[in-house]
């Protein structure tokens, strides 16, 4: 129940340890592995590199591209894990659809378009495998998954609608073994947990999945093999509890705790995986998000490095999903250090690598003001003219003038304009967006950027602003503008004066500090309403970046 959960959260809190100072032991560890783990790095290449067996039997094929998928999963090779496991379940479903193996393909597609490819697409997959199980535990499995997929989507409704169905047929497990009952209990929590982030209940996603981390903590090691699955999957079930509760606790500032949780992840997913696989990649990413975004540039570099080998050596081509993100992230690292040029060359590259996936590149790494603010950094002010306009016309398509990141790209065109001389112009524009960027309702919790990133690039936006009011302050302009450029300056050097200290008030003073358990309560519901009301914000951005077939009416 959720007064169980929260009775394991509060048990937590009352535990918590700081990590250590330095990731020292994280590097020293994976380059340790890094000797350990090439003959399994080998392994994997081969079999993910095998040529299919001259035979026109398709169960024989089924079998062979779905090994085969499933080495190029462990690499983190996206395309070829879809491509694989799409052909494992035609061939499977034509051969016998009512086979584990046709049941277990499209599972697997599902999952590698999620990660790699199309959402929209693995959630049809999933569909697809619920309609091929016949058993009752197959067909709870993938109600519980559906229910978390709809939610981690956006589709509230939808997942409410999977999860009810689950629940009603969770009266079964008293008939099940031990484990077996266990595994549909913690999934069931974990597909909880993403309807309540979906709606910014943050407290009690956050006591269910440490809920489902404890319960499923005694069984991480246990060989699942007797289940007819992936013999690890017991602890592969573990460190996806633990990135989910570290990405939680990334989206709400926690930044130190979510270090914690990221560490326990890579230090548990390398030893059962190695270094080179996808898994410790994606567990990698959630501890170098929660270093760099505490301000340890340097460390959180390191890292970024490391996750980018792990996906090179595994076989990632230039324009995979996966290796383009992890350069991505190392670029924002490297802008964060003020080490501009070589920012903007990787920036570049991405954007030429992924050419020949638009789709993935628009979706995912499209849209950063980071590379627009590099450029201005190093005086390249046409070329970040360039691409802010066309992220500007791209977010005005999808979001609408009055959208959050609408407005950050026409505020920093008008900072550029305010640079080259177009003054009356850039006056026009820095009014249409001030008031939007300083409205907390507007703001939106992006997987693309975090908060203090939003923060860095609104400080650009003001600064340039007070720049312009100063310098057209007793002139035909500021007649014309119809406004008290000294006024408006004065306001706008309050707003950067406090806004440092602002959002830091606001989240521990109000609840962390209050005596009253009511007020203490209400504090913490006010918060709860503005990550819900950032959360439908970044749903709309999520559900607008998909092309047309792909978004819901």
């Amino acid at each position: 129940s959720l007064d169980e959960a929260k009775k394991v959260t509060a048990k937590f809190k009352t535990a918590f340890v700081l990590p250590p100072r330095k990731i020292s032991d994280i590097t020293e560890f994976l380059s340790l592995q890094k000797r350990r783990d090439v003959g399994v790095l080998g392994r994997l290449q081969r079999e993910a590199d095998q040529k299919p067996p001259a035979t026109k039997d398709t169960g024989d094929l089924a079998s062979f591209y779905f090994k085969r998928a499933t080495a190029a999963s462990h690499l983190g090779r996206g395309k070829q894990a879809i491509r694989d496991n799409r052909k494992a379940a035609d061939l499977a479903i034509l051969d016998n659809p009512g086979s584990s193996l046709a049941r277990m393909a499209t599972h697997n597609y599902s999952l590698a378009e999620v990660l790699y490819g199309n959402y929209g697409k693995g959630l049809k997959g999933m569909e697809e495998s619920l309609s091929l199980s016949t058993s009752t535990g197959a067909r709870l499995a993938r109600q519980i998954l559906l229910a978390g997929m709809y939610a981690a989507g956006g589709e509230i409704g939808k997942a409410e609608e999977y999860l009810a169905v689950a629940s009603s047929n969770m009266g079964d497990l008293y008939n099940w073994s031990n484990i077996g009952a266990l595994s549909m209990e913690v999934l069931f929590d974990n597909a909880r947990a993403f309807i309540m982030t979906a709606k910014g209940n943050t407290a009690e996603a956050e006591a269910l999945l440490r809920k489902t981390i404890e319960s499923w903590r005694p069984f991480k090691d246990k060989d699942m093999s007797a289940s007819g699955v992936d013999p690890k999957t017991a602890g592969r079930i573990h460190v996806y509890f633990l990135r989910n509760l570290g990405q939680l606790l990334l989206d709400q500032g926690r930044y130190v705790e979510a270090e914690t949780i990221g560490r326990e992840a890579v230090l548990f997913v390398i030893p059962l995986y190695g270094r080179y696989s996808s898994h410790t990649a994606r567990a990698l990413r959630i501890l170098t998000l929660s270093i760099f975004r505490q301000g340890r540039f340097s460390e959180a570099a390191q890292l970024a490095l490391d996750s980018i080998d792990v996906l090179k050596l595994g076989g990632n081509t230039s324009n995979s999903k996966s290796l383009a993100m992890a350069r991505k992230l190392q670029a924002d690292i490297w802008a964060s250090q003020g080490k501009w040029k070589q920012a903007i060359q990787v920036y570049v590259q991405i954007k030429k690598d992924m050419a020949s996936d638009q789709a993935t590149y628009e979706q995912y790494l499209a849209g950063n003001l980071n590379w627009v603010l590099a450029h201005l950094k190093v005086g390249e002010i046409t070329e970040a003219k360039i691409i802010v306009e066309e992220d500007y016309l791209r977010s005005l398509r999808r979001f609408g003038k009055k959208h959050y990141q609408t407005a950050l790209d026409l505020g920093f065109i008008a900072s550029i304009k305010t640079l080259i001389g177009e003054k009356q112009t850039a006056i026009a524009e820095f009014r249409k967006v001030v008031p939007i960027l300083l409205s907390r309702s507007r703001e939106i919790n992006s997987d693309k950027t975090s908060k203090a990133m939003q923060d860095r690039h609104i400080t650009f936006i003001l600064e340039s602003y007070l720049l312009l009011l100063a310098d057209i302050r007793g002139t035909r302009l500021e007649d014309e503008a119809g406004i008290d450029a000294t006024g408006k300056a004065f306001l706008i050097a309050n707003t950067l004066r406090g806004r440092s200290v602002q959002r830091a008030l606001a989240a521990s003073s109000a609840r962390a500090t209050l005596n009253d358990p009511e007020l203490s309560n209400l504090a913490r519901r006010e918060q709860d309403s503005q990550i819900h009301l950032e959360n439908l914000w970044a749903l709309l951005t999520v559900e607008m970046s998909r092309p047309n077939t792909q978004q819901n009416a």
